[in-house]
């Protein structure tokens, strides 16, 4: 038995098709493209000094982007943490400049992907996407830094 479709399913995957390629436009490269290249990840925590970060490898970028890829977008308000201590993490390509224009900050459940001053917001539901990153950086930061901000991001 064959299922008929409605003009409204048909509409639901054009859109969602739309969104994807919005998303891959907004990084400013393909998935493919994307996951090949090791990334960077930055704590975001310290003003006055360099705040700590590791690379992901290739396999753990494909990851990160798979993931970023299977959260929904933002709806409503929502702001990244500005105050003193840890703020969430910023994760670049590796290789890019400290202010480069290709960034994903991650904080207190709000994904905002930036890119050429367009910007696109994600629901991190439970900080899923944010706790996976900090156990990346297991054995790759300071002991006592890695177990402090994995209490702060439960």
């Amino acid at each position: 038995m064959q299922r008929a479709y409605s003009f409204t399913t048909y509409l639901e995957r054009i859109i969602g098709l739309g969104f994807l390629m919005f998303l891959v436009t907004l990084l400013g490269c393909s998935v493919t493209a994307l996951g090949d290249k090791k990334m960077q990840v930055e704590v975001d925590m310290f003003s006055g000094r360099p705040n700590p970060h590791w690379e992901l490898t290739v396999q753990e970028s494909q990851q990160f982007t798979q993931r970023l890829q299977s959260l929904s977008t933002h709806q409503g308000e929502g702001a990244v943490n500005e105050g003193l201590g840890y703020r969430g993490l910023i994760v670049r390509e590796s290789g890019e400049e400290v202010e480069g224009d290709r960034e994903i900050v991650i904080s207190n459940g709000l994904i905002v992907a930036r890119r050429k001053g367009k910007s696109q917001q994600f629901t991190d539901k439970n900080r899923t996407l944010e706790k996976w990153l900090i156990q990346t950086g297991e054995g790759r930061l300071d002991d006592k830094l890695y177990h402090q901000i994995s209490k702060l991001a439960e």
